[in-house]
């Protein structure tokens, strides 16, 4: 059996007007076993392809899981998640690079504990959707071979207005939101699932036209606490 990993903290940092690098915040990280720092980094820029290619946490290099962009008409937006086991514990900075400088962006943070350290990532899905109506719909799909997981998801367009998020998991919900700079990261905690099952988180996004849409779900494995081999997902 597996324990399911536990959010102990969030951060969010916005930067409303033109980012391209430097640190975007410092937040308090707390000392908890088997922990891991995730990164959201939102990237939109109209005119060219704006991502993170690089993010760090008291200087020590994060590992990208996946990245999705989606352009349309010029607009450009980007998604990308980074994780980093045993974070320095303390009021440390974070840092993001971009490839250049966007009209806008935004980090979000959160500690986990009580991951899968040596093998932390069940599986991810992410897909660039071009909407073309009110109330367009695309799905991702997390494929599971375990029993208990943390699942993270992320949406953010250039000029969507309004994201709404369904899932199999009863239990999801927004974690943060701006429709300022149009994102949406949420989260999920399941449990007792049956060994290799699909489950979707459906975004149903709304817009009065053509635009672009960039989202992504990774699903977190929960640390072992017996002699079974792996155990935890989605």
């Amino acid at each position: 059996m597996a324990t399911t990993p536990t959010l102990k903290s969030h951060w969010e940092y916005n930067k409303t007007s033109s980012f391209s690098s430097g640190v975007v915040g410092s937040p308090t990280i707390g000392s908890y076993s088997n922990s891991v720092l995730v990164v959201i980094v939102f990237a939109m820029d109209a005119g060219s392809n704006r991502y993170a290619t690089a993010v760090t946490q008291a200087g020590d290099s994060l590992t990208e899981i996946v990245g999705c962009q989606d352009e349309y008409e010029n607009k450009d937006a980007h998604v990308s998640m980074w994780y980093l086991v045993n974070p320095t514990t303390g009021a440390q900075d974070i840092s993001v690079t971009l490839n250049g400088t966007a009209d806008r962006a935004a980090v979000h943070v959160c500690l986990l504990s009580d991951c899968n350290q040596s093998d932390l990532v069940e599986d991810y899905d992410s897909r660039a959707h071009d909407v073309s109506s009110a109330d367009d719909t695309d799905a991702l799909y997390v494929t599971t071979s375990n029993d208990n997981c943390y699942i993270i998801g992320a949406c953010v367009s250039y000029s969507i207005y309004d994201t709404n998020v369904t899932s199999d998991q009863s239990t999801i919900e927004s974690w943060k939101t701006s429709w300022t700079l149009n994102y949406i990261s949420l989260r999920s905690t399941r449990e007792s699932a049956s060994s290799a099952d699909t489950y979707d988180s459906t975004f149903y996004l709304n817009n009065t036209g053509h635009t672009e849409c960039a989202h992504l779900v990774v699903a977190f494995n929960g640390a072992l606490d017996t002699f079974i081999p792996q155990a935890l997902l989605m």
